[in-house]
Formats: C-alpha cells, sequence, structure tokens
C-alpha cells in the first residue's frame, strides 16, 4: 500500500527511494525523474477547480506509485509552497550579492 505524506518543502525527501511528487506550481507538468514523478497542478485562481485538479493529482500518484512499486507519494499543498518560496523586496542586498 502507498503511503501518502504531507511535507512542506522537496528538501523534506529523504535521499534514498523513489516516490511521486505532487504540488503546486505556475504550469501543469508530469515529469519522470530518476527516482520517480513529480506531478504539477496548475496554481490557479479558481478555489474549487484547483482543490478538485489537486485532489485528482494526488490519486493519480497513488495509482502510478502503486503501478511502479514506489511506497511514498509526497504532497506539498498550497499553503506549504507558499511558505517555501522567498520573496524579497525590490532593491533588496539580496539582489547585489554576488552568486
Amino acid at each position: 500500500m502507498v503511503e501518502v505524506k504531507r511535507i512542506k518543502a522537496p528538501s523534506d525527501i529523504p535521499a534514498e527511494g523513489s516516490y511521486v511528487l505532487v504540488l503546486y506550481g505556475p504550469s501543469a507538468m508530469d515529469r519522470e525523474h530518476p527516482r520517480g514523478r513529480t506531478l504539477m497542478v496548475r496554481d490557479g485562481t479558481r478555489d474549487k477547480v484547483k482543490l478538485d485538479e489537486f485532489a485528482a493529482a494526488v490519486e493519480t500518484a497513488k495509482n502510478l506509485a502503486e503501478t511502479k512499486h514506489f511506497q511514498t507519494v509526497y504532497v506539498i499543498d498550497e499553503a506549504d509552497a507558499k511558505r517555501t518560496i522567498v520573496r524579497f523586496p525590490p532593491n533588496s542586498e539580496h539582489l547585489s550579492q554576488p552568486m
């Protein structure tokens, strides 16, 4: 059986094991990667539709995980996704620092 775990950021995913990650983003996406798959749901403005799409993506992720024999689906919901995005004000010293 696939376990669904809510996390706050992709960095919360353990370094080992295969998984499916579901999160909100600027556009819809379905991408395979070496450790599994990421499903991104477009962060639109209509709450009911957005929630329905996210719930459907979680169900799809559970089915994919079962098919691929992954043990975990990680979910970053909208509130957590917004907390993980750092926004600096214009003219912030962070913008002028060399990388």
